[in-house]
């Protein structure tokens, strides 16, 4: 009698209490099985190519990645390794156990033990563009996050180097070994010490305090040659000396509450993993690293932002001032209904007053084209080779308040000192989104 009580209980346990999460395992065989059976949803683009698509018959279905440099954020779906990006977060509905009828899904599971169909996802990515930003960036380890500014939808989300999911079974090893880490999504959470690159919110900041700029305008190191003197060229071209100016202006409540309210210290809500750095109580170690030319190993964890965080931030400067939410999964495609679009989850922020992000942009416009930019770079610590330190180069970038096309904005981070790269990047971006 004890050992039936003991066998039920054990019974018991793993299908009731841990019966769902064994189901739910990347490693659980019967999902592997499945998936060689049931067709799985594809991922596709805002015009719905394919991204990602399951072909063949039932029991020799393999999954295709038609575009593989998007493997760090489409991820994979393997019977070895598992799942990661969309591919893992999307898996409900591509997996059919999301998005379909009660009556239907036990219908099938009655008649052959498995989920129906998987239902298609379709993204807000633009495949040109996004094509465009990773040929732009390819060479170069970074990240590249372009959106609408105005509805948060992420038009191209790049992250160099990338890998290819097709052959997983064959460079796993070689992936996992590899020092530049071709399997991180270093868009979404990649965490990058910001520089001078924040010194677009810190000039906006001092207006919207009504007290202006503050005088005595001087230059010191700037990542690019500066087209003037005015607090907007300098800025934009990434001079130190301003910038530290700006910091000094401000109280250590200011610029944590405006970094904030800038998304700074939230990671952004998103179908795939996304980091952020922690909100402190006190600023005042780092208020000499917000502006330094160096990446200082002592003070750089302290405040780090993401170059998808950045994207959102710099989105206010072409919004009015407003923080969009970002979107990247835009609508399912169900069985009854159609294509239907998914809910956005929250809210945007008003970061920065309307006019004040306005005038901010109209400081920073670039040349002929309807633009603002930012450019910043943070050279080598002290002592270190570039090869083991090879620094950062930001670019933000957006369109004007007068555009009368899609409000955009966009971020560039690479992981080197190369300001005229970056620029180059982040400028052929926007201005091939204007002038297609």
């Amino acid at each position: 009698m004890l050992g039936l009580v003991g066998i039920a209980l054990i019974v018991g346990w793993w299908s009731l209490v841990r019966g769902p999460d064994l189901l739910t395992r990347t490693d659980n065989p019967r999902r592997s099985i499945a998936d060689r059976y049931v067709m799985r949803g594809s991922i596709l683009d805002r015009r719905e190519r394919p991204l990602a698509e399951s072909t063949g018959q039932p029991g020799d279905i393999v999954r295709n990645y038609s575009y593989p440099a998007l493997g760090p954020l489409v991820g994979y779906t393997n019977p070895i390794y598992g799942q990661s990006g969309l591919e893992a977060s999307l898996d409900p509905y591509l997996r059919g156990l999301q998005g379909y009828p009660t009556l239907t899904m036990e219908w099938e599971y009655l008649l052959y033990g498995q989920p129906p169909p998987g239902l298609d996802v379709r993204l807000s990515l633009d495949l040109d563009l996004q094509t465009m930003a990773d040929e732009l960036i390819a060479g170069h380890p970074g990240a590249l996050v372009f959106l609408n500014a105005h509805t948060g939808e992420i038009l191209a989300m790049s992250s160099s180097p990338n890998f290819d999911a097709n052959v997983l079974d064959s460079t796993w090893e070689n992936l996992v070994n590899n020092p530049t880490s071709p399997l991180f999504d270093r868009a979404g959470m990649g965490m990058y010490p910001a520089g001078n690159a924040l010194g677009v919110f810190l000039l906006a900041a001092s207006q919207q305090q009504a007290s202006g700029p503050i005088s005595g305008l001087g230059l010191g190191a700037c990542a690019l040659t500066p087209t003037g003197t005015t607090w907007g060229e300098v800025i934009s071209a990434g001079c130190t000396e301003p910038v530290m100016q700006l910091v000094s202006s401000m109280n250590t409540q200011d610029l944590i509450a405006l970094l904030d309210e800038l998304g700074l210290f939230t990671a952004p809500t998103f179908p795939v993993e996304t980091l952020s750095s922690p909100r402190p109580d006190n600023l005042s170690d780092v208020f000499t690293y917000i502006a330094s030319e160096q990446s200082d190993p002592s003070t750089d964890a302290l405040f780090r932002v993401s170059p998808l965080q950045m994207a959102l931030a710099a989105a206010t400067l072409s919004n009015q001032g407003e923080r969009p939410v970002p979107r990247l999964v835009v609508a399912v495609n169900t069985p009854l209904s159609g294509w239907v679009m998914l809910p956005v989850t929250s809210q945007p922020q008003q970061a920065l007053q309307a006019q004040v992000a306005n005038n901010t942009a109209q400081a920073l416009t670039s040349g002929e084209l309807p633009i603002w930019q930012v450019v910043a770079a943070n050279k080598e610590a002290t002592g270190d080779s570039p090869s083991t330190n090879p620094g950062f180069a930001w670019y933000l970038g957006g369109t004007l308040p007068e555009w009368k096309g899609a409000t955009l904005a966009i971020a560039v981070l690479l992981e080197e000192n190369d300001p005229l790269k970056v620029q180059e990047i982040g400028r052929s971006m926007l201005q091939n989104a204007i002038n297609p």
